[in-house]
């Protein structure tokens, strides 16, 4: 079993100092990763679905709290290129990366950049994103086609990463006739899929290493082990489809602090009392789990620290070899 961090780079962490401490904290404390989201831009006014909440609003502290602005996000490959400098053998993850927002070459550059400067660490968990306004601000016109976009992307990126003289034709994704170099540490980066739907399954099976969902969402609950083990299902039998082991896929999961029902009452799998977060862990295992991405973040970086190294002395030796 492996664990690592989510880290959402806003307030608190949107500094140097704040985003280093917790990345060289996590490495000292033996997490295996930490992830990083993407957020570019918070819009101000937001009618997409938000995916991750029953009444599909994105809540009341999308841009303030308590008067404090906590949208000041900072970018996720430039601070994944930072921290490979910060830190020595920590995992560095994109949870999730919305590949679609820069262009794939780019992109592509960009992710290769970061695994050599960190000598081979880097895991490219990614998605299509949910929010079209942020497309719309970016200026980018493929937030309809998005899941093809994606998929066209991941297919490219093979064939960067992996041939010497790479060229692609596609509907979104066209090159040739260029030098891809350097090549990332092992001609290759690890590929998690975020999301829930049946596509993102199927995605999952024929393009990644990972799957790397989050547990909240209403329509796929994985926040009970019977949601886990139908969604577990789905995916072997994708893997089926593909011709692929589903041992040979990681599982990580990521789940919220908060229960999707809104109630202070409910407790949230892998987190509470020790003993619970241990059985939680065991439970999910025994159907498939292969990793956690910990959001142990609160709006105090002092706290979140504390809270990261309580959960490493607490309940990660009971998974340890």
């Amino acid at each position: 079993m492996k664990f690592g961090i989510a880290v959402l780079l806003k307030s608190p962490v949107a500094s140097r100092d704040a985003l280093q401490r917790i990345a060289q904290t996590a490495e000292s404390l033996g997490y295996d990763w930490v992830g990083l989201n993407d957020r570019v831009v918070h819009p101000a006014q937001v009618e997409s679905r938000y995916p991750y909440t029953e009444s599909g609003e994105v809540g009341p502290h999308w841009l303030k709290k308590d008067g404090e602005v906590i949208a000041n996000s900072l970018e996720t490959l430039t601070s994944l290129s930072f921290l490979a400098g910060c830190t020595e053998k920590i995992g560095l993850a994109t949870m999730v990366l919305v590949l679609p927002y820069r262009p794939p070459v780019l992109a592509a550059k960009m992710l290769a950049t970061a695994d050599i400067l960190s000598g081979g660490r880097v895991i490219a968990g990614v998605g299509p994103g949910w929010l079209k306004e942020e497309y719309d601000a970016l200026q980018n016109p493929h937030y309809a086609a998005r899941g093809k976009v994606l998929d066209e992307y991941l297919a490219a990126f093979r064939v960067l990463f992996g041939e010497d003289e790479p060229h692609f034709a596609g509907d979104f994704v066209d090159f040739g006739g260029i030098a891809f170099e350097p090549k990332p540490v092992h001609r290759k980066i690890p590929v998690w899929i975020g999301g829930e739907s049946k596509r993102s399954i199927r995605r999952v099976a024929k393009y990644a290493d990972g799957w790397c969902p989050a547990t909240t969402s209403p329509r796929v609950p994985l926040d009970t082990v019977d949601g886990f083990t139908t969604a577990m299902d789905s995916l072997r039998r994708a893997c089926d489809d593909e011709g692929r082991d589903l041992s040979d896929i990681d599982v990580v999961l990521w789940p919220g602090r908060f229960p999707r029902d809104g109630s202070a009452d409910t407790r949230v799998p892998f987190y509470g009392d020790t003993a619970s977060a241990i059985d939680d862990i065991g439970s999910y295992a025994d159907h498939g789990m292969t990793g956690l991405t910990l959001h142990l973040q609160s709006n105090d970086l002092d706290e979140t620290l504390e809270q990261m190294q309580r959960y490493a002395e607490d309940v990660l030796p009971h998974f340890r070899g």
